[in-house]
């Protein structure tokens, strides 16, 4: 679904000292104005411009700390007041009834009655080893001794946490009118990003690599060498984003799960979640989370993010200046609803020593 209407107003203005360039950025559209989505995130540490940050403190707060508390509130108040926003002013809804083939990616936990939709790239990984521990029906006490391939196993996981489309009609209403559901998202560019070392740099899995990688190639490459095409397995950023921005892709069947938009997974326009936790504030938020649920004496979330290697944020910004501006922007043109509804704002991969930015004209 794309957001009708946006425009863009940018104007470049250089500065006398240091020879830098700052771009001003105006959003407007559908009564969208970006400088008004106030939230946490993006942090100028992540390659983005701030929006109006609120601070969090070092982790070390404990749950009854009021003020604390009243801040978190108001800050989910925010987010939801954001996607209620973004999805009327944009039309967007997908169905007056919410189908059971919507719930697929919605996991379940009874005793802490809690709704968690998982959407890939977003810590979703930790996240389901935590409802698997509140499942009690391990011993395992160590979110970490659940491998990664066991939980992304829908043969095995199912038996111990199951989807809410599982459910019966009635039972799926219930669920959802009484229990807390939440969601995280990231920065779309940088979760595309993460997409991309997790699903064809790395070297753990060839199924990524043959189902896409194959064609990406073959697609994109002037004149693949044969192990390139029969493996699939050194595709570039450069080619994975001009394979995402191809028309064809979206045409020929719907986006892989890893890199779909965040409102085609979770469908927040229809279903109304108490709690939007971002990557940025992955921990707080995740404490925040358990204690609504009454879980954080139980289970803390894991301190140990499940990729090796450097962090997908220090990344960005050599990543990036690979990529096209023009192309830069049709990415953002391409998750602009994602970008809007979480209050992320238009991409800036600015360096001390060489300025990578978007300039719009027209």
């Amino acid at each position: 679904m794309r957001v009708r209407g946006l425009m863009l107003l940018f104007a470049l203005s250089a500065t006398v000292a240091g020879g830098l360039f700052m771009t001003g950025v105006l959003m407007l559209g559908m009564g969208l104005k970006m400088n008004s989505l106030r939230d946490d995130v993006p942090i100028s540490a992540f390659g983005y411009k701030d929006i109006s940050p609120l601070e969090i403190p070092d982790y070390h707060y404990h749950a009854e700390t009021s003020y604390l508390s009243h801040k978190l509130e108001k800050k989910q108040k925010r987010r939801r007041d954001m996607v209620a926003k973004v999805c009327h002013e944009n039309g967007i809804r997908t169905t007056t009834r919410i189908r059971p083939d919507l719930l697929q990616y919605i996991y379940v936990n009874d005793q802490h009655k809690m709704l968690y939709c998982a959407i890939p790239k977003v810590a979703c990984t930790n996240w389901k080893r935590v409802l698997f521990l509140l499942s009690g029906k391990s011993n395992i006490t160590n979110a970490l001794d659940l491998s990664a391939n066991f939980v992304h196993s829908n043969a095995n996981y199912s038996q111990y946490v199951r989807t809410l489309n599982s459910f019966s009609e009635e039972d799926i209403e219930m669920r959802l009118a009484t229990y807390v559901k939440f969601f995280f998202v990231r920065n779309p560019l940088e979760r595309i990003l993460s997409a991309y070392r997790n699903k064809f740099a790395a070297r753990y899995s060839t199924y990524f690599q043959e189902r896409f990688g194959r064609k990406i190639i073959k697609r994109y490459r002037k004149n693949p060498s044969t192990e390139s095409l029969t493996h699939g397995h050194d595709v570039t950023f450069a080619e994975f984003v001009r394979y995402l921005l191809d028309p064809r892709t979206s045409k020929e069947s719907q986006l892989n799960m890893h890199w779909l938009h965040y409102y085609k997974i979770c469908h927040p326009c229809l279903i109304k979640y108490d709690i939007i936790g971002k990557y940025e504030t992955l921990f707080p938020d995740s404490q925040y989370v358990l204690e609504k649920v009454g879980a954080d004496h139980l289970v803390s979330f894991p301190s140990k993010l499940s990729y090796p290697g450097p962090r997908t944020s220090s990344l960005l910004a050599a990543a990036y200046s690979k990529i096209a501006p023009e192309d830069i922007h049709k990415l953002w043109e391409m998750y602009a609803v994602d970008f809007a509804m979480f209050g992320y704002g238009y991409p800036d991969f600015t360096e001390k020593k060489t300025a990578h930015k978007i300039i719009h004209k027209g």
